[in-house]
């Protein structure tokens, strides 16, 4: 009781603490779908009763290199929506975390393992854990000690050493399907832990894990062996599939599925470059680790060239990396002190706020470095074409496939110098030509890059693996009786030949956030809340209805939330005529 009292007065005496918390549990209540909710107590029911077969537990298991990283924002993105679709997810990180966090990670559910350190005498959890594994399965396990010894590699066994205690966890805890990101040391975890266990595993390939030479994917047999024990393999792009499918060995039709990362559309608030706050020396923005692939010693060069035209600018680049130090140097020697800024490793919701929100210009000037690292598809692109910052990059892997040149962005070869001087420059100068440029930068991001439509792909495939793989036909069959009919993976094509849509309207600065409660019939009660001159009453005249496919929340008594932040950023929030 003094406990609780000692607290209540705090909370008394801290109003910033009291709206915290305030905002905290009202993020969580809007999050929650209890339309969702009560259709999976309904399915329970039934289940239980008989009238539907039940379903396999969806549990996963992710291996990472480390989780949290800061950096892999996409991860931590991944396992969220996977959780918010339903989905459970356990995490086993190679590492042990440390460094800046990402503001997200306490919103994570999933049970968090740290790995045992090969480097280190065998605690007896890990003995344990090999003991276990030995008694279930001898002939799984020797057959993988012995894979793993005659790779004639240390780092076989030390993964090998933390294989066994993924593969005792799936046992204990009844995961279904592993699966890691990077198809080097996690992709190699995974599959001597389902050589183990029998469980069935995937991967991500993203970009070093396949480009950088010291892999020897061109003479070395490893990527080979993963990919063609694994369940699926999924790659950022379809650069990453030609690749694989370039390296001499043959790959099973199907095996390779392209699948983007994606963002909440719903997070990234669209505001166009001419209602952004006004300055006489705009912000060109560029974000990522300060390593070689990222071409910042271009952009630096660009900056230079800018200057001496008499172009008023200011270049702010967020990371951190071991090029920190040579950067510095270049902006003495370029005499940039008072232009260029490195800013260090900045969470993302800052750079939401105070970065994204000035910059006029996103410049990702990506290179393949000399050890042939080189991006995937930069999650920077993807956030700044959400918030609408026009974006410029390079024909570097899988970025085309984001960006058509002059259309929702601009595309420079790698190390032009000239070329992206004049590209920002232009984009700082004419305000009309960056304004459509961003519209086409959102609409090809709802396009291809929606967060929850490619996690549903995903999903769709780890309970596919986790019912054992059937057959197409068997696996359709099978989902309808559960009462789950949707089994589209979206098809990507690059983005050249992606006709841009329509730009979603906009109404400038106001924010919205709306709830729309369907009570009966098409009634709408609507509660919200606006930033700015625009009134929810003009935005909503003659909103009478609300669509959504049946069976959905129109039905009586039920009660559904829409929020949209930014009016018009989601080309399916229509006003006048609101689209569920």
């Amino acid at each position: 009781m003094k406990e609780l009292a000692r607290t209540l007065i705090e909370l008394g005496a801290d109003p910033d603490l009291r709206r915290a918390l305030g905002e905290r549990a009202r993020e969580r209540t809007r999050g929650a779908d209890w339309f969702d909710r009560a259709s999976t107590v309904l399915d329970a029911a039934e289940t239980l009763a008989g009238v539907r077969p039940a379903a396999p537990r969806e549990r996963v298991g992710y291996v990472l290199k480390m989780f949290p990283r800061f950096s892999e924002t996409f991860v931590l993105r991944e396992v969220l929506e996977l959780e918010r679709q339903g989905m459970e997810v356990r995490t086993f990180s190679m590492k042990v975390p440390h460094g800046p966090q990402q503001v997200d990670v306490h919103k994570v559910h999933a049970l968090q393992s740290v790995l045992p350190d090969p480097n280190r005498f065998p605690s007896a959890g890990t003995l344990g854990a090999h003991g276990r594994c030995v008694l279930r399965s001898p002939s799984r396990y020797f057959g993988a000690l012995k894979f793993a010894v005659t790779r004639r590699d240390r780092k076989a066994i030390d993964k090998f050493v933390q294989a066994g205690v993924v593969a005792d966890r799936c046992a204990k805890e009844n995961i279904g399907h592993l699966h890691a990101h990077f198809a080097s040391g996690p992709t190699r975890v995974v599959k001597l832990a389902s050589m183990i266990s029998g469980v069935p595993f995937s991967f991500t390939a993203h970009a070093k894990d396949l480009y950088w030479h010291g892999h020897r994917h061109g003479t070395s047999k490893k990527l080979k062996k993963r990919v063609q024990l694994a369940r699926f393999v999924a790659v950022i792009s379809q650069e990453n599939q030609r690749f694989i499918e370039s390296q001499g060995f043959k790959v099973k039709e199907g095996r390779i599925r392209p699948l983007y990362i994606g963002l909440r559309m719903d997070d990234y608030r669209f505001v166009l470059p001419s209602s952004r706050p006004g300055s006489p020396r705009p912000v060109v923005l560029a974000v990522g680790r300060l390593i070689e692939k990222k071409g910042f010693d271009v952009l630096l060069d660009a900056a230079a060239q800018l200057v001496r035209r008499g172009v008023r600018f200011r270049l702010v680049i967020a990371g951190e990396g071991p090029e920190e130090q040579p950067l510095r140097g270049r902006i003495r020697e370029l005499g940039l002190e008072g232009t260029a800024y490195l800013l260090g490793a900045v969470p993302l919701e800052r750079l939401r706020k105070r970065y994204y929100s000035r910059a006029r210009v996103l410049a990702q000037p990506c290179v393949v470095a000399k050890d042939g690292d080189q991006d995937g598809i930069p999650t920077v692109l993807l956030e700044a074409m959400a918030l609408g910052v026009p974006v410029i990059s390079t024909k570097v892997s899988g970025i085309p496939e984001a960006i058509t040149d002059g259309d929702n962005g601009f595309l420079t070869e790698p190390g032009e110098v000239g070329l992206l001087a004049e590209r920002i420059e232009q984009l700082l100068s004419d305000v009309a030509f960056a304004d459509e440029m961003a519209r086409r930068g959102r609409a090809r991001a709802e396009e291809q890059f929606d967060l929850v439509r490619n996690v549903g792909a995903l999903r769709k495939l780890f309970r596919r693996s986790i019912a054992g793989w059937p057959s197409r036909e068997e696996w359709q069959s099978l989902q309808a009786s559960w009462g789950d009919t949707d089994d589209e993976i979206p098809t990507f094509v690059r983005g050249a030949e992606i006709a841009a849509p329509e730009p979603a309207p906009v109404w400038g600065r106001a924010s919205v956030e709306v709830e729309v409660a369907v009570v009966e019939g098409d009634s709408l009660a609507v509660d919200a809340e606006t930033p700015g001159s625009a009134s929810v009453e003009s935005l909503l005249q003659g909103s009478t209805s609300l669509r959504s496919a049946a069976p959905g929340p129109n039905s009586p008594e039920s009660t559904a939330h829409l929020s949209a932040r930014g009016v018009g950023a989601r080309r399916d929030v229509q006003w006048g005529d609101a689209a569920w």
